[in-house]
């Protein structure tokens, strides 16, 4: 019932829900290396600037894309 409520509550608020069980079995047996090769090209760039330490601005301007997009990017590694 608690995990009713908590979906519900989530719904509500803008928010997906997912009971830890379920992520949990999402997540077992994904390798780093798995999530890596699920990148495009672009979004490995960005990565590699990313830790290079080079900042948005410089990132966008040597691959020609906004700072928007490097944004994105970022967002989408993060949730990789």
């Amino acid at each position: 019932m608690n995990n009713i409520l908590a979906a519900i509550d989530a719904a509500n608020n803008g928010y997906s829900y997912f009971p830890f069980s379920l992520e949990r079995f999402c997540t077992h047996g994904i390798t780093d290396q798995d999530r890596l090769d699920t990148l495009s090209t672009q979004e490995m760039k960005v990565f590699r600037y990313i830790l290079s330490g080079v900042d948005y601005t410089t990132i966008g301007s040597k691959m020609n894309i906004s700072n928007k997009t490097v944004s994105t990017y970022k967002v989408r590694l993060m949730v990789n």
